[in-house]
């Protein structure tokens, strides 16, 4: 029997992700000498289920909306200010912490991998396409000296990278083969382990050796993908500077969207966005807007009432100041 486990981790409500885990799957479902698992929040139909050795079905997509989990990105824009402004958000994503749900996978599979006598688990986001076995095959060598192996960012702040990773079983931390949510919710927000993936790299690093290796040498091999459906590209704003509310709208995908924005129940504003670009719609003064629509094409995707206590909030969330 094998003593490599390759598990993908999914969640595919839709037929677009379900595709795309369909060919993360036969990318991985051959390669000599490892087992494949499935692990998902979503069933998944027995087409798919037939190229694996295990599948897991997880009904509870443990998911949590406290703010204190969101944490925040920063972007920024010199061509609509005309100098140097940064924005800073915890409500780009419309997606809630994920990471309980991620670490009830992370439990389940653990304990399939030690009961079954795997030594070595290999995680995969499902929205990454790997070209090539080499890279199991090096984290397999590596794993005889190392416990963990993470790729780090070095463009963000050297974080490690959440959808690839590989681990020795018997090595394990608590925290990641036993699932305990109040333990890891606490240490979270007592050492500040926001994004996710810091609590992932302190625990295995408090716990064994782990390896952290350049991102670049393997990026060309490996095809990530952000999907429409997750809305993860827009937000409202309070700009600091002129006292104005704005809305940013970064266009991840590849295809220009047109976006208009109603102000008031009156006013417009226009913008097609290229695909891949960003714009930052000045609106009006804090004291002059009191409701907020938003359309991508034909589809609203925000309405609002903007109240003094929504704009102390996005003044406190979601902001746009000088550097």
């Amino acid at each position: 029997m094998s003593e490599d486990l390759i598990f993908i981790t999914a969640y595919t409500p839709t037929q677009e992700q379900l595709d795309r885990l369909d060919l993360c799957v036969d990318q991985l479902s051959n390669i000599p000498g490892f087992n494949l698992a499935i692990i998902s929040h979503t069933p998944i139909p027995i087409s798919i289920q037939k190229k694996c050795q295990h599948y897991i079905y997880d009904y509870n997509n443990d998911l949590s909306d406290d703010p204190e989990l969101r944490h925040p990105e920063h972007h920024q824009s010199n061509c609509l200010f005309g100098q140097n402004h940064k924005l800073t958000t915890k409500i780009l994503k419309k997606t809630p912490f994920y990471g309980f749900a991620i670490y009830r996978m992370f439990s389940q599979i653990s304990h399939l991998a030690k009961s079954l006598g795997y030594k070595r688990i290999y995680h995969v986001e499902y929205d990454y396409l790997i070209s090539t076995s080499e890279i199991f095959l090096n984290h397999k060598k590596f794993l005889e000296t190392w416990d963990s192996i993470f790729y780090f960012l070095p463009h963000n702040n050297n974080m490690i990278l959440g959808g690839l990773k590989s681990f020795v079983v018997d090595k394990l931390p608590p925290l990641f083969c036993d699932f305990n949510r109040d333990e890891m919710l606490s240490k979270i927000k007592s050492e500040n382990l926001l994004p996710l993936e810091l609590f992932t790299e302190k625990i295995f690093h408090e716990s064994g050796k782990s390896l952290k290796i350049h991102f670049d040498i393997v990026k060309d091999k490996i095809k990530m993908k952000k999907f429409q459906s997750q809305e993860l590209n827009w937000c409202p704003y309070y700009n600091r500077v002129n006292n104005k509310i704005g809305f940013c709208y970064i266009n991840l995908f590849g295809e220009n969207h047109h976006i208009k924005i109603i102000v008031n129940n009156s006013q417009e504003f226009q913008k097609t966005i290229p695909a891949h670009d960003n714009y930052y719609f000045e609106l009006l003064q804090k004291d002059e807007i009191f409701n907020l629509q938003v359309f991508r094409g034909d589809i609203e995707i925000f309405n609002n009432q903007l109240t003094p206590e929504y704009k102390n909030y996005l003044y406190q969330n979601s902001y746009v100041e000088s550097e």
